[in-house]
């Protein structure tokens, strides 16, 4: 099944082809662009810890995926590092909470490495003795996170929102998680989830698509794809105590203001549209308010909002550091009740519309980031001119919708790391 998307707006074509193994191909054909990326994306992240696979229930340890996203590195007879430097690429990986992404960036030699990123994948090597290894690599990368204030309050805030959901644990789970960790256990979830048509290949830049179509067939096998459910637990749930505070060693306090959100119905991508364009109205640098809260001291360069969110969850998290944070979550809280009193100044969001939709056009010159935002589409059911569309349609109401739906004192979850 093959499908052409081309966008008049931005005069691009977007080559989506689902193969006969169930593999999903997103090609971004960029004539004349020196860069290229590939991407190997999986619909497996940090909260995919519980699921039953062909009626058996299984429970993995927190932290399984991004230990996954390491020990895919590991070959018997090569270090993949190497493989990839010598043909002039810069390869990586990452761990979400809905996906694992491995990738790499060239300017020549891209079928080369597209195939050796292709057999890394699809050829799991896990012995005892790499597995313990890793583990001590992996506590030391979970002590340093610890160490990160920003960090601490997000997933403080982020845990006390979802309690009894896996969205609230840390991606790469704790140091006494990773020590039930075996070789076991990471063939049991790479069986589960590494199939085809849990997977796709996203490449941008100039290159043919009908030969990454190809060498994607041929790379990526068809293969058994067991009966799988996925289990997430409680996430509805209200919540209980709505402000933590942790202490470190800072000259300021950091924080991270989120709410919950609740509402599920509808589309993922205009819930994630409207509400980006609603934060940058109302919370963006070219407002008075972001220029009050400035002035007094209040926000500073650090600070930055977001709304995310996966197949049942979303998040809207105001981050920064400020000498007064509860004045801040306190204007936050003044603010949108104005708004949805009075509601948006029409001529501001046609104004902040243009802006936005600008911006993304301009993320259509960056490779990476395409590549970035389409891992993420994929892991929501759709993809990158889907969410150009979504942008170009957004209206005033469905913004002043998402302040009723979202700004609730309820819903919000106030984190200090002083």
């Amino acid at each position: 099944m093959e499908e052409v998307k081309y966008s008049e707006r931005i005069n691009e074509k977007l080559y989506i082809r689902k193969l006969p193994s169930g593999l999903t191909c997103y090609i971004l054909p960029k004539k004349g662009y020196v860069e290229k990326q590939a991407v190997v994306a999986v619909n497996y992240g940090s909260i995919d810890t519980s699921f039953t696979v062909n009626g058996k229930d299984l429970r993995h340890p927190d932290g399984t995926a991004h230990f996954m996203e390491h020990k895919l590195f590991e070959d018997e007879e090569k270090n993949i590092y190497d493989c990839f430097s010598k043909q002039g690429a810069f390869i990586n990986a990452f761990t979400n909470q809905t996906s694992t992404a491995y990738y790499f960036t060239c300017i020549d030699n891209f079928d080369i490495n597209f195939r050796l990123l292709l057999e890394m994948v699809r050829k799991p090597y896990f012995t005892d003795e790499n597995v313990a290894k890793e583990m001590d690599i992996i506590d030391q990368e979970i002590k340093m996170y610890k160490d990160n204030p920003y960090w601490r309050a997000y997933f403080n805030m982020l845990g006390r929102m979802y309690e009894s959901s896996p969205v609230g644990r840390e991606i790469a789970g704790t140091v006494e998680s990773i020590q039930e960790i075996n070789k076991e256990i990471l063939y049991e979830a790479y069986d589960a989830f590494y199939r085809p048509s849990n997977m796709a290949v996203i490449c941008i830049g100039d290159i043919e698509p009908e030969k990454i179509f190809e060498m994607s067939a041929e790379l990526i096998p068809e293969r058994e794809t067991p009966e799988l459910k996925r289990h997430y637990g409680s996430h509805g749930e209200g919540i209980e105590d709505r402000e933590i505070r942790d202490k470190m060693s800072l000259s300021l306090p950091m924080y991270s203001l989120g709410y919950k959100d609740r509402i599920q119905k509808g589309s993922i991508v205009d819930r994630i549209t409207s509400s980006r364009v609603l934060l940058e109205a109302v919370f963006g640098d070219s407002t008075d308010l972001y220029g009050t809260l400035y002035n007094e001291g209040v926000i500073d360069p650090s600070f930055s909002y977001e709304y995310g969110g996966g197949p049942f969850y979303g998040v809207l998290v105001f981050s920064g550091v400020s000498k007064n944070p509860e004045r801040f979550r306190d204007r936050v809280m003044e603010e949108t009740a104005r708004i949805r009193k009075e509601g948006l100044s029409t001529e501001r969001f046609e104004r902040i519309l243009k802006k936005m939709e600008g911006r993304f056009i301009r993320h259509f010159n960056v490779i990476d980031q395409l590549a970035t935002a389409q891992v993420d589409m994929f892991s929501k059911g759709t993809d990158l001119f889907e969410l150009l569309e979504s942008y170009l349609s957004v209206k005033a109401g469905d913004c002043e919708r998402r302040v009723g739906e979202l700004f609730q004192e309820e819903n919000m979850v106030f984190s200090v790391v002083e």
